[in-house]
């Protein structure tokens, strides 16, 4: 992947990469820290929330282990997150 951009754990509106060590690739865009979002996921592991894809595939795969959690890559930053969607 090529990063355009300057991305930090601090970064709002990024666009990021999630790759599973099993091969899941999971895409996902938030408006809030990157820091933030990525807790989120690691604590729905952990709890073993269903309705999020991410924590359903670690409850079902990965025994809720978030050990394990994916390798992620922020691959881009916009002032509007939304209208870069059309670009992906």
């Amino acid at each position: 992947f090529i990063i355009k951009d300057f991305i930090t754990c601090f970064s709002k509106n990024v666009i990021y990469f999630l790759r599973c060590p099993c091969g899941l690739q999971y895409v996902g865009r938030t408006i809030r820290p990157l820091h933030k979002r990525i807790y989120e996921h690691v604590n729905n592991i952990t709890r073993g929330y269903e309705q999020h894809s991410v924590s359903a595939h670690f409850k079902k795969y990965h025994n809720k282990d978030p050990s394990g959690f994916p390798q992620f890559i922020a691959l881009n930053t916009q002032v509007s997150v939304p209208l870069r969607k059309s670009r992906w």
